[in-house]
């Protein structure tokens, strides 16, 4: 199995981080962000067009595959995806469609490829964040009618629950990690997932066996990033990290 995990394209919380904070120990930076962020955040206009960017380097691969071009072990010339999981926000379906739009590939919406934390905002009165129900099922059939939808999502939205805390994000990434390996590690299938930094670093920490206690490692994602691990047996191959060399430079955030 090669596995390729794709951070979504710049939202608008990202911008308010970067106008922000310059170092996560700011807890005033940290509380302007806390009280203007989007509970689901769409994606800036400069994300608009790194999905754009991302879109057509993914979709010029992808037919070229399936027009006979040779499959190459280390995707010099396509990538050939064989499925495609998003995550349900708002950010991470915005970023595959401009590829999901010109292609034949399906993706299915896996709901445990949330950010950490859900769907949240900071109630102003408590100080408390308050998990948001996010969209449903309804509204992503009308905005994104070729992803497909779990039957258990819940139709009055999918998150409908509280804040998660950074260690549950750390275990949900390992179930996720352990259903991939069981349903696909011993094939050559090529499994995309777009999804987003904290999560990417909690596959990272737990495929890697590294702490997460304040988080000592950091793994750099750069919007609209790849990151591809493949399985071989059993050895786990880190092949790159934070590939954006598709991207111009004035996009590169």
């Amino acid at each position: 199995m090669q596995l390729y995990l794709i951070r979504h394209a710049q939202s608008q919380n990202n911008v308010i981080i970067d106008d922000h904070i310059t170092d996560y120990q700011d807890s005033q930076g940290l509380k302007i962000y806390e009280n203007q962020r989007f509970a689901d955040a769409p994606l800036s206009e400069r994300g608009y067009q790194q999905a754009e960017q991302l879109g057509e380097f993914l979709v010029d691969s992808y037919l070229s595959s399936a027009n006979g071009k040779y499959r190459d072990r280390f995707n010099f010339n396509n990538f050939d995806f064989t499925h495609l999981f998003v995550s349900p926000m708002i950010r991470t379906m915005d970023t595959a469609k401009p590829f999901v739009d010109r292609v034949d590939l399906k993706p299915i919406i896996w709901e445990d490829l949330h950010e950490q934390g859900g769907v949240w905002n900071l109630d102003q009165s408590s100080g408390q964040r308050i998990g948001f129900p996010g969209v449903t099922p309804e509204y992503i059939r009308i905005e994104y009618p070729d992803y497909r939808i779990q039957e258990s999502m819940n139709p009055n939205g999918w998150w409908s629950r509280p804040y998660e805390e950074p260690e549950d994000c750390y275990k949900r990434s390992g179930k996720v990690l352990e259903a991939l390996i069981e349903q696909y590690g011993k094939t050559e299938d090529r499994i995309a997932i777009v999804t987003h930094s904290y999560f990417i670093n909690c596959i990272l920490y737990y495929l890697f066996n590294l702490s997460t206690v304040n988080r000592e490692y950091i793994f750099v994602l750069n919007n609209a990033s790849i990151t591809r691990i493949d399985f071989v047996k059993k050895r786990r191959m880190l092949v790159y990290q934070n590939r954006t060399d598709f991207l111009t430079l004035d996009l590169i955030t």
